[in-house]
């Protein structure tokens, strides 16, 4: 019989759970980087949008960024999700002629979210190997749509008109290299 301390199990029965009130470290600890991200790195203000540009590798820390986002107040944030098997996928398998095109939602959307305010946060956490053996022109390609399609997003935050941040994020695959 489990003997019961102000209606809880007594602590110490192995029928207790002991990590019943204890948060995960590691969760701890992201929770607190992702709070610290959102305070004090881009210093997101009550009322002011966030785009986040992150990738599938940073899940767990992107959740935890967009959850202190709205708890600050911001009204919005923007995330855009980029693969790294996608991402290979197209460099490696598209069509020679398909490299200059973009997606034009996304250059406008970060266009727009930056006319706005909108603080932005990069959160990298790609495989730098990821399009090893494919043809570099392909993305140099790509950078040269790419690019101006961007340049009044780029221009804001290189005159510090807009908060911006680039954070990398440590990956298992990072460990073996």
């Amino acid at each position: 019989m489990i003997r019961e301390r102000h209606g809880r199990p007594a602590l110490g029965c192995y029928h207790a759970s002991m990590t019943k009130n204890r948060t995960d470290p590691f969760e701890a600890k992201l929770d607190a980087y992702a709070e610290l991200l959102v305070k004090v790195g881009v210093n997101v203000q009550p009322g002011q949008k966030l785009l986040i540009r992150t990738s599938t590798e940073a899940v767990a820390l992107t959740r935890k960024v967009v959850e202190w986002a709205y708890r600050v107040g911001s009204p919005y944030v923007e995330v855009f999700w980029s693969d790294d098997g996608v991402t290979r996928a197209r460099f490696a398998n598209a069509p020679d002629g398909s490299f200059g095109t973009i997606s034009q939602f996304r250059a406008d959307a970060m266009n727009q979210l930056a006319a706005e305010g909108a603080a932005s946060l990069a959160i990298a956490a790609d495989d730098p190997a990821a399009l090893a053996g494919t043809d570099p022109r392909r993305f140099a390609t790509y950078l040269a749509a790419w690019r101006p399609a961007v340049k009044p997003y780029t221009d804001l935050a290189m005159a510090d008109s807009i908060a911006w941040m680039m954070i990398s994020r440590f990956t298992p695959r990072s460990r073996s290299r």
